[in-house]
């Protein structure tokens, strides 16, 4: 009984630390894509001037 608390104790530790890294993640991948279209956006007005 113990060590199963024990395990569910680690496992939710593991479960709040993990989304923190998911979400880190997804934010600097979400600011490359915006900065990836933002250049993408001012070459192609280069571009047509």
């Amino acid at each position: 009984m113990l060590w199963r608390v024990h395990r569910f104790r680690y496992h939710g530790a593991a479960a709040i630390a993990r989304p923190s890294l998911l979400v880190r993640k997804r934010a600097q991948i979400s600011i490359a894509a915006v900065f990836l279209l933002a250049a993408l956006s001012a070459w192609i007005a280069i571009l047509i001037r």
